[in-house]
């Protein structure tokens, strides 16, 4: 850092933070410069992870907003979730603190910045800001398109590779979906898929949510139960060796009714750069990270028989599985999260070390 101390960042989110939020703890620990005070309206972090220069956290729900002072901190920096937001540019207005708004994609930029109670007041917010970060370039055309005309920053879902196993032998016809148990992972879809493909086929689920009673019962319904394992959720450590032995990694997304779809998911990047390929359904911001036949397959969302074909071609074509799998680690370079962290400390800093507009919201 610049300066002689610490930056002191005021950080607002929604839930600080989901077990699947790991590139978020990633930035955090590694700003080894930076002191962070969360406020959030719900805490689940020491369940999960240890970042050390969390110094402080504050809980709220209702009420007025959290008063900050200049003599405390540095900058505020807000992880876009509507309301939560909104709360953090008063609060930076109030005490005229520069002020980084930050999209993390999924619902977000998918679903509640075309809601109209919503829409106005994310533009405003944007356009008052002193910094605007994204996570893909799919994030920077919806912000143009409901009037967002300023200077985005697209700052990249990290790659930690520290914390990836070495490659593993994989097992033949095992493969894999890691993810949430959500409308938006398309789970049902991948086991479906796995029906219509050869009885030596076997799927891991690894992950938890509202869906899994649901999923269970497809499975048992559909005859798989002797093809298909739920794991639940796992550590950190266990599920990364289970992608390292999958054959393929699943992603079956799919766009929510509500309109929530997947931004970038992490576990892509983290089976492109381990060497396991990736067959998607073409939902949310997955084109950015996934290009059919190029860095993975890719078929529509929702066509289960699509999705067989597609693993049944990359687990039988070596040629094509090979040079999906060389693209995609090349690619993967570019989400490097030293490059990240670069990135992201030197927008730290410019805020920090010059003056800023005021945030009116």
């Amino acid at each position: 850092m610049i300066l002689d101390r610490p930056l002191r960042i005021a950080l607002f989110t929604h839930h600080f933070l989901e077990p699947t939020h790991h590139a978020i703890a990633s930035i955090l620990t590694t700003l080894k410069g930076c002191q962070f005070t969360i406020y959030a309206k719900c805490f689940r972090d020491k369940q999960w992870f240890d970042i050390p220069n969390v110094v402080a956290r504050h809980c709220y729900v209702r009420g007025p907003v959290p008063s900050l002072k200049a003599s405390r901190f540095d900058l505020v920096h807000a992880i876009y979730d509507g309301k939560t937001a909104f709360r953090a540019g008063r609060a930076a207005r109030d005490a005229r603190l520069p002020f980084l708004l930050s999209f993390h994609g999924g619902y977000d930029t998918n679903a509640k910045i075309f809601d109209p109670r919503y829409r106005r007041p994310a533009v405003r917010l944007c356009e008052a800001a002193d910094s605007v970060t994204v996570v893909c370039n799919s994030d920077v055309r919806r912000l143009r398109s409901i009037g967002i005309n300023r200077e985005i920053n697209v700052l990249l879902v990290p790659v930690d590779t520290s914390i990836l196993p070495p490659i593993s032998k994989q097992q033949e016809n095992h493969f894999a979906v890691i993810s949430r148990l959500v409308p938006k992972k398309g789970v049902q879809t991948a086991v479906r898929a796995l029906g219509l493909m050869p009885k030596d086929r076997f799927l891991h689920i690894v992950g938890e949510g509202p869906l899994g009673v649901e999923i269970r019962k497809l499975v048992d319904q559909s005859g798989l139960k002797d093809r298909v394992r739920l794991h639940g959720l796992l550590p950190l450590e266990e599920t990364l060796a289970l992608l390292g032995r999958s054959r393929v990694l699943i992603q079956a997304s799919q766009k929510g009714e509500d309109g929530n779809a997947d931004g970038t998911p992490q576990i892509i990047l983290w089976a492109q750069t381990m060497g396991v390929p990736v067959v998607a359904c073409s939902s949310g911001s997955i084109e950015d990270i996934v290009e059919d036949r190029v860095s993975g397959l890719l078929v529509p969302p929702g066509d289960a028989e699509a999705l067989a074909l597609a693993v049944g071609e990359v687990t039988s074509n070596r040629a094509l599985r090979q040079a999906i799998v060389d693209e995609a680690r090349s690619q993967t370079t570019q989400h490097n999260l030293e490059r990240v962290i670069n990135q992201l400390t030197k927008i730290y800093e410019d805020l920090a070390t010059w003056p800023h507009r005021s945030v009116t919201c």
